[in-house]
């Protein structure tokens, strides 16, 4: 709680509610001259007040992910009840469209839930993708050793054989040339 509180992202969350909340209460606040927003639209139950609440659910599902959605959600729900239950003409339509806000603003949340987990699920394949490509090139990079030393000591070994070759032929020259002189 103390990260959401610090967090300017949380305070404007809870600055939507609330002028929602006054938004969709106007005349229960008793307000001279107002009238609620969907009756600007011509709409006569509150419909647009309720599916104003989507912005504060999907921005707190977006910013907050998948935990702080589904809260905002029910406070939103729980706002909305009231209304739809008490001074609603039509309760059984105030309670669809409100049920409706919440079920969208919480699939939305989902979705992002699901793309963010993709996203750190694709994140982490590369993290792991690169410790692999890393022990593979120290791998490699030991192979190519052996192999040079084996190079170098196969080297050796023929130089060495070559050399006591040379010097066993040079010795059997230098004894032939010795016994040629002999018996000249």
């Amino acid at each position: 709680m103390k990260r959401l509180a610090g967090n300017p992202r949380f305070w404007a969350i809870i600055a939507m509610m609330l002028a929602l909340s006054a938004l969709h209460y106007i005349e229960w606040l008793g307000l001279a001259d107002t009238t609620a927003p969907s009756l600007h639209f011509g709409l006569t139950r509150h419909s647009l007040d309720r599916i104003l609440f989507l912005i504060p659910i999907i921005y707190a599902g977006y910013n907050f992910r998948l935990r702080t959605g589904i809260a905002t959600a029910i406070a939103a729900f729980l706002i909305m009840l009231p209304r739809a239950v008490l001074a609603s003409p039509v309760p059984l339509d105030a309670m669809l469209e409100s049920v409706g806000v919440v079920f969208v603003g919480i699939s939305t949340c989902v979705w992002f839930e699901f793309r963010w987990r993709t996203k750190e699920q694709k994140e982490e394949s590369l993290r792991d993708l690169e410790n692999v490509r890393e022990n593979l090139r120290y791998y490699i990079e030991g192979v190519t050793r052996a192999q040079e030393e084996e190079r170098k000591r196969i080297s050796r070994e023929l130089h060495d054989e070559t050399v006591q070759q040379l010097v066993a032929l040079s010795h059997q020259l230098e004894e032939y040339r010795e016994g040629n002189t002999r018996l000249s």
